[in-house]
């Protein structure tokens, strides 16, 4: 999957984990509708960083996949692969 830098709002539930609100990518902003999933990835090399998932449905329609890097609270947009000519 290749992902770029994002600029996400988020709020903190009542559990303290961050759900995004609003994405900006490459000019663009995107109000979320509705997180449609989430899931998390560690492993057990303590070197390795943490990620958050968020499949999101925009309120246009559009579903993006989002990722927050958790030690550095840096988020990342999943954009298409450039076509192999």
């Amino acid at each position: 999957m290749l992902f770029e830098d994002a600029e996400v709002e988020a709020y903190a539930g009542h559990k303290g984990m961050e759900t995004p609100t609003r994405v900006r990518h490459r000019g663009r902003i995107f109000a979320v509708a509705e997180v449609l999933d989430r899931w998390y990835e560690s492993g057990l090399d303590p070197e390795r960083l943490t990620h958050t998932y968020f499949k999101v449905r925009t309120e246009e329609g559009a579903v993006l996949m989002l990722k927050l890097q958790e030690e550095t609270g840096r988020w990342y947009i999943r954009v298409p692969r450039e076509p192999v000519h």
